[in-house]
């Protein structure tokens, strides 16, 4: 080194070399916060094109091609702009945008005694909880969306006194603040308060033999729940339980159940891997199955849930490991009418 380059490392202040040192840290710091907040892209979604005459179209899947597959995803359901997929295998509930954004995971806490947590079906219950019911533990817990961050509290319905909690919980359903479980054990579907506390037994039975509802739904006054033992949609009163309805069709393996297009009824037929768009009486309107155009077929369809925004249908498939979505809309007199 030369005399005249070391005089000009001399002269540098080390007021100099600090200020430098900490504008480095400083953008670094701002390039990483960027990079973390910046959304997930997802997946292209797409839509009817103008010379299709189809009311029912593939509009894509997720997590995309390439990616690591969801483990054996049963239960689905949304709040906003939010999915949440129940994960079972790996014992959380999967957290996604409507374009599949990956938005992270929920962890399921292991029931005292079980192996480990397996989520089936799921329920939003106010702004900001979920209700889940674990197959694992044999039981339907509340949690806190916050769980993202390991800190959200967890209730399991029925643990003030566990004479009243169910005892093979199949699926749930929520409206307003009253959770509503199907009990494989009694054949019954119980309610709950928002905090997890018995309130009433509301279908004592149904058909005098063990009930394995795959899907349950309350909406207008009415519970609707899937029958797979007997292959039938039934319907009943929320308040006193009496029996209002059967659908007229047979199902090979109902399952998912959800709300649907025009204030229809969507039925996963996982035999059949078929979905059914039904009106409130069980009458068939449209099916999402083996005609749909594009990469639209499904291997074992489990859950199903709604979203009118976008008019669009969000299929849990077990089989492939993903959630495949459908563009839906219905026939006028005046044509077809474009969703929104």
């Amino acid at each position: 080194m030369t005399r005249s380059e070391t005089k000009k490392l001399r002269g540098v202040r080390p007021r100099t070399l600090v200020a430098v040192m900490a504008l480095v840290l400083v953008i670094a710091a701002i390039v990483m916060i960027v990079w973390l907040l910046k959304p997930q892209e997802g997946v292209e979604l797409v839509g009817f094109s103008r010379e299709s005459t189809a009311t029912v179209s593939y509009a894509g899947a997720f997590p995309a091609e390439g990616e690591q597959v969801l483990l054996n995803p049963l239960g689905i359901t949304v709040r906003g702009t939010t999915i949440y997929v129940a994960e079972s295998d790996a014992g959380r509930i999967r957290v996604f945008g409507l374009n599949g954004q990956d938005a992270g995971s929920i962890a399921l806490p292991v029931a005292d005694g079980a192996p480990t947590a397996y989520p089936s079906d799921i329920a939003t219950l106010g702004a900001d909880r979920l209700v889940v019911v674990d197959n694992s533990g044999s039981r339907v817990v509340i949690m806190d969306t916050e769980r993202r961050s390991g800190q959200g509290a967890v209730t399991v319905l029925g643990e003030s006194d566990p004479k009243t909690a169910p005892i093979q919980p199949t699926a749930v359903a929520v409206d307003r603040e009253t959770i509503y479980v199907a009990d494989g054990t009694g054949a019954n579907i119980k309610a709950y308060s928002s905090d997890g506390v018995y309130q009433r037994t509301v279908v004592q039975s149904v058909g005098g033999s063990t009930i394995l509802a795959g899907g349950l739904i309350v909406s207008d006054g009415k519970l609707y729940a899937t029958d797979s033992n007997a292959g039938r949609v039934s319907i009943f009163d929320a308040r006193d339980g009496s029996t209002k309805g059967l659908f007229p069709d047979a199902f090979a393996l109902p399952r998912g159940l959800g709300s649907g297009l025009a204030g229809g009824l969507l039925v996963v037929d996982t035999f059949e891997r078929t979905i059914r768009l039904t009106d409130r009486v069980g009458k068939r309107i449209d099916a999402i199955d083996g005609n749909v155009s594009g990469d639209g077929s499904l291997g074992s369809p489990r859950g199903v849930v709604w979203v009118p925004s976008s008019s669009r249908a969000y299929v849990t498939d077990a089989a492939s490991g993903r959630v495949v979505i459908f563009n839906m809309r219905r026939s006028t007199e005046n044509g077809l009418r474009y969703p929104e």
